[in-house]
């Protein structure tokens, strides 16, 4: 997972340009060769559910229609998994 590192004084051009070329090498280590998704269970609806999102739901305090489970959100609607 990428976190930016904190910038730091830029005093020029050069100083800039090395700071922007290390993050971007971060972001691209922190995307080579995922083996695995660790989705935690939510307890609300998302506040701001967008198509193609997928979520699990606890299925108890949050249940989209089918219980405990994954779903995907997909034409407005979420659909279990």
């Amino acid at each position: 997972m990428y976190m930016p590192s904190q910038m730091p004084e830029v005093k020029d051009l050069e100083d800039l340009r090395r700071y922007v070329e290390t993050e971007f090498a971060a972001v691209a280590r922190s995307m080579v060769e995922v083996s695995a998704v660790d989705l935690r269970p939510i307890h609300t609806v998302p506040t701001r559910p967008r198509e193609g999102m997928i979520v699990v739901a606890d299925g108890t305090d949050w249940n989209p229609g089918a219980g405990k489970g994954a779903y995907e959100f997909k034409n407005s609607l979420w659909s279990k998994l």
